[in-house]
């Protein structure tokens, strides 16, 4: 592990993701554009980067409302980060990325939820899937912790 003092450059680049999870136990995702500069096509959580004197909860909202709109903010009835932060090394083999989940509950069932919806041009789609789906719509095999924790809430 490095020494504290290098930990702030060393994950200089950050995100913050969002696990929108429903009442219904559905799990909202949205699909990068064909032309976006990473993971195009791909299904992803709502989130993005976080600034460098941004806490992350602040870059999560910030980026939820750019890309799928303020109207779902709205629906919010609990917001909890994830214990677990994921730390990976970048394509290019020189940087590390920091990577924060939050668990987003929303107030109500799958019903009108994407009506609430606005996507930004960096997406082109936002759906509601069954959690057990999700394994099988996203290439991030490291999820599985995140949605674990996501459904333990349910539980309490």
């Amino acid at each position: 592990m490095p020494k504290t003092q290098n930990l702030k450059k060393m994950y200089k680049n950050r995100s913050a993701k969002a696990l929108f999870l429903t009442r219904a136990g559905s799990v909202l995702l949205v699909r990068k554009s064909e032309d976006s500069s990473g993971n195009a096509g791909k299904y992803e959580f709502p989130g993005g980067k976080v600034g460098e004197c941004e806490k992350p909860i602040s870059a999560l909202l910030r980026e939820v409302r750019e890309e799928i709109g303020g109207g779902i903010i709205n629906l919010i009835d609990v917001i909890e980060e994830i214990p677990k932060q994921r730390y990976f090394l970048a394509s290019d083999g020189r940087r590390f990325f920091q990577q924060f989940f939050f668990l987003i509950v929303l107030s109500r069932g799958d019903g009108g939820i994407l009506q609430k919806v606005r996507l930004s041009e960096e997406h082109t789609e936002c759906i509601l899937v069954p959690y057990e789906d999700i394994f099988s719509m996203m290439e991030d095999g490291d999820v599985s912790d995140a949605v674990a924790f996501a459904l333990k809430y349910f539980e309490k």
